[in-house]
């Protein structure tokens, strides 16, 4: 039992990084964490985290499960992960191509906490951080809306809405962003986000977010982000990730100045 649980647990991990589907820096494009000035920002999130896997296996070795089909020998199994806490960001400062550089880290009440990590991150939701250095999924989805040109009502169409197209030959990734409103001084915005991995393990992810951002401190006060991705494993398995993430702005050291 001990290995279906690691097995469970792991597949509920990994779902969590590849949701982001951030860019992944090497050594050399990682901005030097001894060479950053001081902060020159400090902000505090409170979060909360939510996984739910259901591993489902087809055939004589599938894992072992809840509940099992003899007609189809079909075996099924889940697991859950749950946890909340704080995440501390510093900016410590702008790269010459728009990047905001920043150190992010996480402190949960149970298993989600990180160690301070070296990240830039972009206005179309591109993010690179140390390849070294662990950052959960959570983090990422803060990383990703805290460029300060991320929401530019200029850039907008006259539907107020844009779209960010990253497709390659490997997956088609596409995010549509609409701005629905601005209530006291706060942008609404909801995110569809898109990603299909091509190949012969395919992997769908779907990802609905609703954010309230300040255009005028440029900064997300808050984010609410449910995930469902989906995997075609080898050997008969289908793997169904749900993540809810929420994210809530707790203090900004640039709102007291």
């Amino acid at each position: 039992m001990s290995n279906r649980l690691h097995r469970i647990a792991t597949l509920l991990a990994v779902p969590a990084i590849c949701a982001g589907a951030p860019a992944v820096a090497t050594a050399a494009d990682t901005p030097s964490a001894a060479s950053s000035p001081a902060p020159a920002r400090h902000l505090v999130y409170s979060f909360t985290y939510s996984s739910t896997g259901d591993l489902e296996s087809h055939g004589v070795n599938g894992y072992a499960s809840d509940t099992s089909s003899g007609a189809q020998n079909t075996r099924d199994y889940r697991g859950s992960i749950d946890d909340r806490g704080v995440i501390s960001v510093d900016a410590v400062g702008l790269q010459p191509d728009g990047g905001l550089v920043v150190k992010i880290s996480e402190h949960g009440q149970n298993t989600r906490s990180s160690d301070s990590v070296l990240c830039v991150t972009y206005g179309n939701t591109n993010t690179i951080c140390d390849p070294n250095k662990q950052v959960n999924s959570e983090e990422l989805t803060l990383l990703r809306f805290l460029a300060p040109t991320f929401a530019d009502p200029a850039t907008t169409d006259g539907m107020k809405q844009w779209k960010v197209d990253q497709s390659d030959a490997d997956a088609t990734r596409t995010a549509d962003y609409s701005l629905r409103s601005t209530a006291n001084g706060v942008m609404q915005i909801d995110e569809r986000r898109v990603m299909r991995q091509h190949g012969g393990n395919p992997a769908t992810t779907d990802i609905s977010t609703q954010l309230g951002w300040d255009p005028v401190h440029k900064v997300p006060v808050s984010v609410e982000e449910y995930v469902t991705r989906r995997d075609a494993a080898m050997g008969g398995q289908n793997m169904t990730t749900t993540l809810q993430t929420t994210l809530k702005l707790v203090s900004d050291s640039m709102a007291k100045q």
